[in-house]
């Protein structure tokens, strides 16, 4: 049996087998049941089947054969599944893409010095980008979206309405508002153009994420995992700011822990990358996460850093962070607002409605236990299947129990140490990540209760299950990661296939669920 475990050449062998038996079945199973292959869905089935076949073939070469680290593969497993992913869900499908798309569209036309029209409701936009697509997978969205690839490029500027209400956030919008720019100015069409937008954002988003993998000194297999579940590469491959929220997020994380365990010198570089995250972080959505930004002045507190070479470093940290806490948390929501939230019934503007004030539920603590039961028993489930993959940007996609179950399993597992791993966690780290984690949800839950839910509701409006995505990290490294058990394969070679094929499943289940 060990023989054959460290049989690679073996291995490799039946996993290429595999690879070409499944593309054959994907191919009967989707272009077999068309009526016509040159179809716009006919066209992403042999692209899907190509690339995912592609994909596994040369992950299991790279893993198997050449022994590459995991931060070495996942560039090409994020993109290829990126790429997929952004192929089987065209724009607008998801709801909330509309919003995402204007407000990205609003940065472009700022880099070109394009003004907004008088009308705040409006935006100019392209007629042949302004016009909208059917947004029903089962409704015939596939074929709208495909005919769009024919009709004829129409760059007159026409007023829109502007589904993103004038939330431009730079940190939100920037990278995907410069893949929009280039398409613009190369006449594309407006698949093309979305395509181009939706690519920049994931491309970004692949390059934070292989340098957080570098740096991040445990817990490699439990990021890896969380990265390339299907419901982070639907976000990082649409035009979504919870693409930046989430890299951001991942990279503050990664950073602190990287200054806490490796032996290497703080460098400056690493330090602006933390302030970058951190300004992202802020900007884009800081009802949710702004609390990330202190995660290293807690998790670094020792006596060597507040001695010797280390003092000004520390003092330069702190001081930063809590300017940024300062001129952007408070700037951008206003200080009466704040006040509002805190003492007295708030307006919501997303509900019509008056949500109650964060001092009611600090006398009313148990109406607020009741809210929070109330929501997990109501939407707990949803939450779990769309961390696995299963309405995927709130599609009603139904995947497999078997593939949410295989990525349970393979989260749970990547906590578990193998025998190349050499990692001593104190109690107190342990302590501290699960809090962390935990009371960032909290947070969240806090941040949609007072912001999303009206008085009259019972349960707490707006969670999404893929809010908790960049909180998993820090919970499941406080969790995991023991003296015992020890696992004695080495998994970061298995762990990029069994993702690689998983995630090509359950494209080609979106593909088959459309037919």
């Amino acid at each position: 049996m060990k023989k054959l475990a460290e049989n690679y050449r073996l291995q490799f062998g039946v996993i290429v087998i595999f690879a070409i038996l499944y593309g054959v079945r994907s191919s009967y199973n989707t272009i077999g049941r068309m009526a016509s292959s040159h179809s716009y869905i006919g066209w992403i089935s042999i692209l899907t089947i190509l690339i995912g076949t592609i994909l596994l073939i040369g992950v299991t070469y790279l893993t198997l054969k050449k022994d590459k680290k995991i931060e070495q593969i996942y560039p090409m497993v994020g993109m290829a599944l990126g790429i997929i992913y952004m192929l089987v869900i065209p724009i607008y499908i998801t709801p909330d893409e509309t919003y995402h798309f204007c407000g990205a569209y609003n940065v472009s036309n700022e880099l070109l010095g394009i003004d907004r029209p008088e009308d705040a409701g409006k935006i100019y936009m392209r007629k042949c980008d302004s016009e909208k697509a059917n947004t029903s997978l089962k409704g015939g969205a596939y074929a709208d979206f495909g005919k769009t690839f024919h009709q004829k490029v129409d760059t007159k500027l026409v007023e829109s309405h502007d589904f993103a209400n004038g939330d431009t956030s730079v940190g939100s919008y920037l990278i995907p508002a410069l893949g929009i720019t280039l398409g613009r100015l190369l006449h594309l069409n407006f698949p093309a153009l979305t395509m181009l937008g939706t690519l920049f954002n994931l491309a970004w988003f692949i390059l934070w994420m292989t340098y957080a993998l570098k740096k991040i000194p445990i817990g490699k297999r439990i990021l890896f995992t969380i990265l390339v579940l299907p419901m982070t590469l639907q976000q990082a491959s649409s035009f979504s700011r919870d693409n930046p929220l989430m890299y951001s997020v991942t990279l503050i994380v990664c950073l602190t822990l990287h200054w806490k365990y490796d032996e290497e010198k703080i460098k400056w570089s690493e330090v602006l990358i933390y302030l970058y995250a951190s300004y992202v972080v802020v900007t884009v959505k800081s009802s949710l996460y702004a609390y990330m930004v202190l995660f290293s002045i807690f998790i670094l507190i020792n006596k060597q850093w507040f001695i010797g070479k280390y003092k000004q470093v520390t003092r330069g940290m702190i001081v930063a962070i809590l300017l940024l806490g300062f001129i952007f948390v408070f700037p951008m929501h206003g200080g009466s607002r704040i006040i509002t939230l805190l003492t007295t019934e708030f307006y919501q503007a997303s509900t019509g409605e008056y949500g109650h004030s964060a001092w009611y539920y600090v006398t009313h603590i148990g109406e607020l236990m009741q809210t929070i039961i109330n929501t997990f028993i109501k939407y707990g489930e949803d939450y779990v299947l769309q961390l696995t993959g299963n309405g995927l940007g709130w599609l009603e996609v139904p995947n497999s129990v078997k593939i949410r179950v295989a990525y349970i399993i393979m989260t749970l597992v990547a906590v578990i140490r193998t025998q190349k791993e050499k990692v001593c966690l104190t109690v107190q780290t342990r302590v501290f990540n699960v809090l962390f984690g935990v009371g960032g949800i909290l947070l969240c839950l806090s941040a949609m209760l007072l912001l999303w839910t009206p008085t009259s509701q019972l349960y707490i409006e707006g969670i999404q299950g893929r809010y908790f995505l960049p909180l998993l990290l820090p919970i499941f490294i406080g969790l995991g990661y023991w003296r015992r058990p020890v696992i004695p394969l080495d998994l970061d070679r298995y762990y990029p296939i069994m993702l690689s094929i998983t995630g090509y499943v359950v494209a080609i289940g979106v593909i088959r669920y459309c037919i």
